[in-house]
């Protein structure tokens, strides 16, 4: 049975694309689907497959409502990174997983926010290792 989140903690996984870094370390559509993939101990080959297994399918749904959210990039492009996925298809998934943290799903919630901070972390350590021009790290 499916545990009830407060919606604090689901507010909490919501990031706006316009806090984003927009250098080096920006999130990318596919280091959404690696770290999805990682998640769900999947392959990232697998979410982009043309597959449609149940467990599968949420899975990609996943990856494509975190993509939306984090990326800023548009449904047309998910699609096509995420196996050329008409848009429409990208829009049924984003609301399906949107629909599930709305209703307090416990797993989609706990599986959304452990993606969104992995990816978050590494975009942060992705910007903690740009070279700096003169020989320097940037800190």
């Amino acid at each position: 049975m499916a545990e009830i989140v407060s919606t604090r903690s689901i507010a909490s996984i919501a990031m706006p694309a316009q806090n984003l870094p927009a250098t080096r370390g920006r999130i990318l559509v596919r280091r959404v689907i690696k770290a999805t993939a990682e998640h769900f101990g999947t392959t990232p080959d697998d979410l982009v497959s043309a597959r449609r297994t149940r467990p599968l399918t949420r899975r990609r749904q996943v990856a494509m409502y975190v993509a939306r959210k984090m990326t800023g990039r548009s449904l047309f492009f998910i699609g096509r990174k995420i196996g050329d996925r008409h848009h429409t298809t990208v829009l049924h998934g984003v609301r399906a997983v949107r629909g599930l943290l709305d209703a307090g799903d416990a797993e989609m919630v706990a599986a959304v926010g452990a993606i969104m901070e992995r990816l978050q972390v590494t975009a942060g350590a992705a910007r903690m290792a740009v070279p700096h021009p003169h020989g320097e790290a940037l800190i």
